[in-house]
């Protein structure tokens, strides 16, 4: 385990460092540049867990691990990272196109899987290693999203998508009108899994039942309405509402007013599946 943890520290140090470098390298490229400027917020963070984990290693005997750090892993994950930080360093003009081929590379190894290994093999006494594969999934959605939206992604996307996701979240979409409630369901399946519910008072029952990361809603619904809905989860789940999405025909006063007042998102019908793709994951990519 030690063996896995020090090579974390050092791949998770390196690859910040190389998204900060990056990230001046690109500064002419606004989106670019706050892109990687945020990658590298998140790598810090990875790198500040692992030394946690590190210095908790120290002092604490854990059963020796069943897995180990072989040559070939290694070297899949640090010779892109060696030949990028190279290139910055050197001065020799890199191109996004080839930096975003070492990053995806990277990014969507098996480096991820080993980070949650560690996490979950550390004894859970602080709330900062319960939620890694929470905060890895949100790191990589943020940069497979990112990457939807170039030109050139789509080449990138198309190993990304043949992974397995770090973490499949829950999303409840409580909608009567079944080809919407469809529609979003296939739009959002790559996001998590899918539960449906046809008004608000089904919904209510499922929010009993299970967790659900993001709950995109109707309003005007039979049986019991979005609004009476909401009301009624809130008071079994006070914050419920930071993981409520409302997607909405009438817009009137009223209601918006009561979307206002309780801090809740909404979208009017119709959206664009961009907007409704941004909203998602926002909501999705708060750790709770």
């Amino acid at each position: 385990m030690k063996e896995i943890v020090d090579w974390l520290v050092s791949i998770e140090r390196m690859t910040r460092d190389i998204y900060r470098k990056a990230a001046e390298l690109f500064k002419a490229d606004k989106d670019f540049h706050r892109f990687l400027i945020h990658l590298a917020e998140d790598e810090d963070a990875h790198y500040q867990l692992m030394k946690r984990g590190k210095e908790y290693l120290r002092g604490h005997e854990i059963p020796p691990s069943a897995v180990g750090l072989d040559p070939q892993t290694k070297k899949k994950v640090e010779k892109p990272l060696m030949e990028c930080l190279n290139t910055l360093s050197t001065g020799v003009p890199l191109s996004k196109d080839i930096f975003l081929d070492y990053i995806t590379t990277v990014e969507f190894s098996e480096l991820n899987y080993l980070f949650i290994y560690v996490i979950k093999h550390l004894p859970q006494e602080s709330s900062e290693f319960i939620y890694p594969a929470k905060l890895i999934q949100n790191h990589l959605r943020y940069l497979e999203h990112f990457l939807e939206s170039l030109p050139e992604g789509e080449k990138y996307l198309e190993s990304v998508r043949r992974l397995p996701k770090v973490l499949k979240e829950n999303i409840l979409i409580v909608e009567d009108d079944s080809a919407i409630a469809e529609l979003l369901g296939v739009l959002l399946q790559r996001e998590g899994n899918i539960t449906i519910a046809q008004n608000g008072a089904e919904g209510l029952r499922k929010v009993k039942e299970n967790y659900y990361q993001l709950i995109l809603s109707d309003i005007g619904m039979p049986v019991m309405d979005g609004m009476e809905f909401f009301k009624n989860a809130s008071r079994i789940y006070p914050n419920i509402g930071e993981r409520f999405l409302f997607f909405a025909g009438d817009l009137n006063a009223d209601r918006i007013a009561f979307f206002d007042k309780n801090h809740l998102n909404y979208l009017p019908k119709p959206a664009f599946i961009n907007e409704i793709y941004e909203k998602v994951i926002e909501i999705m990519s708060k750790v709770n």
